[in-house]
């Protein structure tokens, strides 16, 4: 009797113990990264696009749900459920639109993981430096900042599911995207790790859908 009370014993701390580093580190909350961007064909001049653009992007993340907002004229926002569509709305537009992410906008051509010991915002990080068809994608990252390597498995635009698969989940701290036409840096500013009300996710209501097919 007593070695069989050790025996449920072992097995229930083994279990225990694989139950604990098997569960994702889902983060939950609010991350405000400053933004810029430049459009190399000349068509916009800086100011304009931080007067359209605007100069912050934030992001809210609860399981497999984001959105994005700008603080720019346009106030361009995104709704993300975890499906294989993303939504989107804009100022002065009487529309939410819609398009299917788990279709690419782009394609890889080769990557590499660099162990970049940079240290960005007090948060150390590595380098995902990506290849693509459109130009070169520096994603600095975190063990310290993460979610479920899943959560974006779907949403292939903007390279999204690649760079959270070749990380572990690893949200950005830094990207730096190095296109033919225009450059955009994001860097993480401000981490607020809270519990989101759902209605925060919810896409405008009242207002017709239109798929956008870009």
């Amino acid at each position: 009797m007593v070695r069989t009370h050790k025996i449920v014993l072992l097995l229930a701390l083994i279990s225990f113990t694989f139950n604990t580093f098997s569960q994702e580190i889902v983060f939950e909350g609010e991350i405000v990264y400053d933004f810029h961007f430049k459009d190399k064909t000349g068509k916009m001049t800086e100011s304009a696009s931080k007067k359209i653009m605007g100069t912050e992007q934030s992001y809210f993340f609860k399981e497999n749900n984001y959105r994005s907002e700008m603080n720019g004229e346009m106030n361009f926002t995104q709704f993300y459920h975890g499906t294989d569509t993303l939504y989107f709305s804009m100022n002065n537009s009487n529309a939410v639109f819609y398009t299917d992410c788990s279709i690419p906008d782009d394609k890889v051509l080769s990557f590499k993981i660099k162990k970049a010991n940079k240290t960005i915002n007090n948060y150390i990080c590595d380098l995902l430096e990506i290849v693509s068809e459109a130009g070169t994608t520096y994603y600095y990252f975190s063990e310290q900042l993460k979610t479920s390597p899943t959560f974006l498995k779907n949403h292939k635009k903007g390279l999204w599911s690649f760079f959270l698969d070749k990380t572990r989940g690893c949200l950005p701290i830094k990207i730096i995207a190095d296109y033919k036409s225009s450059k955009m840096e994001i860097s993480i500013k401000k981490v607020e790790e809270k519990k989101l009300e759902d209605f925060i996710f919810e896409i405008p209501k009242g207002l017709p859908l239109i798929e956008n097919p870009n």
